[in-house]
């Protein structure tokens, strides 16, 4: 049998494409030296080309010094080692002092995108200073930070920042962890747009400060919304820390958040406030928090409305999940004074029904345990504690028997409200205000 050859043809078309791909450029110590230097000029050479990707190998321990990696428009660094653990693609010593490890080369909004992967900083070295390990200023769509690792640098882990006029986004940040620092664990600063933050890793922070910070205070026209953080795991263990800070910026999404921290060794979970609303008056607003794990007292700190949701003592079962929106309470009536950033969710009513509640002079619905309960006994009610999680909600008691509740009180009722005990579903239905449970129905059936 005679063999046969066969030729594979591909259009001019791809071939074209595959001659005018530019190659990697690899810093091995041969192609360019493993110093900042080299790994510089690597990246100017692909920047100059109109984009690229610079490789640097496993274990490249290359040091830091006074001057950052600068990465160009449209350009890659990656790492070809594993970023876990001591295989550290920069590391540091005494004499490294720079404003930060990574940045990119424009920072005015002219610079597009940069992609960073697989890149190990550690900043760690007795007397090295670090202000960030990896910063990216006004950069927009493309640009992505993924498995990474930055540990004990004396600043903030990653800052991703804006400015007063400028946003920076849409920015993907997957699988990077930051662990050590001295400030904070991430940094969003300023006028950001879509940032998304999936299956991210903050441990221990400087003191008195957050293993997320999104700053949206310190800005007037270009607003921070839009921020998603899902998959987020934070220790924090620093009584004065909390594990996420939301300061002055609105439309931020929280989803599956695990704050894992000894009891007493955390301020908050989440941390609410707006510190220059007198200047700005920018409502912190919007907010959503899904399936919240918490091994802290107090899941949500809100300054800026003044309010709490704490667990209260409870050793034997300190961990807690939340489904929570923002309050539908905001500052500001005109576009200059913060309306437009409000953008809270109002009427949100998912039926869920809570533990069953013996009747008493006073009730005690548990805090986290839905918007719908069945009281039984005989006792007559006069009062029912409120707390933060039944703000501004519909509340339902289904009364059994012929239980009286009392208008007066806290309950502000159209007159007093008895079961009329024939078996069916004897309903009232009220609203707390902060002060008072406001009746909003009743049905005897």
């Amino acid at each position: 049998m005679r063999a046969r050859l066969r030729l594979m043809l591909f259009p001019a078309s791809l071939m074209a494409f595959v001659a005018a791909a530019p190659l990697p450029r690899v810093v091995d110590g041969v192609n360019y030296p493993l110093t900042v230097a080299g790994v510089q000029a690597a990246l100017d050479e692909a920047g100059a080309q109109g984009g690229g990707e610079v490789w640097l190998p496993a274990n490249a321990n290359i040091l830091l010094g006074s001057k950052p990696v600068r990465i160009p428009a449209f350009c890659t660094l990656r790492g070809q080692g594993a970023y876990t653990g001591r295989g550290y693609t920069f590391t540091s010593d005494a004499s490294t002092k720079v404003s930060a490890a990574i940045v990119n080369s424009d920072t005015t909004g002219a610079q597009e995108c940069v992609v960073i992967q697989g890149i190990n900083i550690w900043g760690g070295a007795p007397g090295a200073r670090i202000d960030a390990g990896i910063k990216l200023k006004k950069v927009f769509v493309g640009s992505s930070i993924k498995d990474c690792l930055v540990t004990g640098v004396s600043g903030i882990g990653v800052r991703i920042e804006g400015d007063d006029r400028t946003s920076a986004g849409q920015l993907y940040l997957e699988n990077v962890a930051v662990t050590n620092t001295g400030h904070y664990g991430y940094y969003l600063n300023a006028g950001l747009r879509n940032i998304w933050l999936k299956g991210c890793t903050a441990e221990r922070p400087g003191r008195n400060s957050a293993a997320l910070c999104i700053n949206g205070s310190t800005t007037r026209s270009a607003a921070n919304v839009g921020v998603q953080v899902d998959g987020f795991y934070t220790e924090v263990e620093d009584a004065a820390s909390v594990g996420i800070r939301i300061d002055g910026a609105s439309a931020v999404e929280i989803s599956n958040y695990t704050a894992s921290v000894p009891r007493g060794r955390m301020r908050a979970a989440i941390q609410i406030r707006n510190t220059n609303e007198g200047k700005h008056a920018f409502s912190t607003s919007g907010l959503t928090v899904r399936n919240l794990y918490c091994e802290c007292d107090t899941l949500i700190e809100d300054q800026d409305q003044g309010r709490a949701f704490t667990t209260g003592a409870d050793p034997e079962n300190p961990y807690r999940f939340l489904d929570w929106y923002s309050s539908p309470d905001f500052e500001g009536t005109t576009r200059t004074n913060g309306y437009r950033n409000s953008g809270q969710i109002i009427g949100i009513q998912p039926a869920k029904r809570g533990p069953d509640l013996a009747s008493a002079a006073t009730l005690v619905p548990h805090p986290e345990g839905g918007n719908f309960y069945v009281v039984s006994g005989a006792a007559t009610v006069t009062g029912i504690t409120g707390l933060p999680a039944f703000l501004y909600r519909v509340t339902v008691f289904e009364v059994e028997g012929k239980i009286r509740f009392v208008d007066g009180g806290n309950l502000n009722l159209g007159g007093d409200f008895t079961g009329n005990g024939t078996g069916g579903p004897d309903l009232l239905g009220l609203i707390w205000d902060g002060s008072k449970w406001n009746e909003a129905f009743r049905s005897l059936n």
